[in-house]
């Protein structure tokens, strides 16, 4: 059976060569993919700290505030007294 599973790293690899970007130095398509992968790595990290950022600021909007308390008003017919 022949090796059906690549890298993703070869398979970058193969299409780059294909496209005739690739060069025949080794080292050229590792720097290529090296830079591909760090920038992904990047750009992850980035995307996950706004989304931790925006599910922390939607937590806090479900938390009472002082302000939305509601101010309880004393009415005479509240209290015994002014059942009487």
């Amino acid at each position: 059976e022949p090796e059906s599973k690549e890298s993703l790293q070869d398979a970058v690899r193969r299409m780059q060569q294909k496209d005739g970007k690739g060069g025949d130095a080794a080292g050229d398509s590792s720097a290529q993919f090296d830079d591909f992968m760090q920038r992904a790595r990047d750009s992850w990290s980035s995307f996950s700290e706004e989304v931790k950022k925006t599910w922390e600021e939607l937590l806090k909007s479900g938390d009472r505030k002082d302000i939305n308390k509601k101010l309880h008003v004393h009415h005479p017919e509240d209290t015994a007294e002014g059942e009487k």
